[in-house]
């Protein structure tokens, strides 16, 4: 039987779906290439934010190893390069409705406002030379312009 392959922008709970053995997989051939958890789905299409590309999980404070690695994909918008090709991609929307705040320095440029955006802000304020307390802007998914909206819809490819 093929392998199949999955890459999953989820939450932990659709992750355990696919771990939890023969219970769930039975006779299945099924691996998960990729998992990467608590990012909002749209960040994955925004634009980088330039002061930022030369973080590395290092100058994070905040967060697992692992977790900072998840945070770096959402910062450095490497989510989906070649490695992420799998037979399916699963995307888990519990992330959809969580804030978003949006860089003032690059427009359409967003992450998620969450937990590890706000543990790691003081990182973030030393990146900007002249850092305003409105440099990022919290906005909701749902108040984005629908041009952002209709981009990210086209950047989307189902490969097979």
């Amino acid at each position: 039987m093929k392998e199949i392959t999955f890459n999953l922008l989820s939450s932990c709970v659709c992750r355990d779906a696919f771990t939890l053995g023969d219970a769930v997989l039975l006779n299945h051939n099924i691996k998960v290439n990729r998992f990467v958890q608590s990012l909002h789905p749209l960040i994955a299409f925004s634009n980088p934010i330039p002061e930022f590309q030369n973080l590395t999980t290092d100058d994070l404070v905040y967060g697992s190893r692992w977790e900072k690695l998840c945070f770096m994909h959402a910062i450095k918008k490497t989510l989906f390069q070649d490695a992420w090709f799998s037979d399916y991609l699963v995307i888990d929307m519990s992330q959809i409705g969580y804030p978003l705040v949006e860089s003032s320095s690059t427009k359409n440029s967003f992450l998620t406002d969450g937990i590890w955006f706000n543990k790691n802000i003081e990182v973030f304020k030393k990146l900007f030379t002249n850092y305003e307390s409105n440099q990022f802007r919290k906005t909701l998914p749902w108040n984005l312009p629908k041009e952002y909206i209709l981009f990210t819809q086209t950047k989307i490819k189902i490969q097979r």
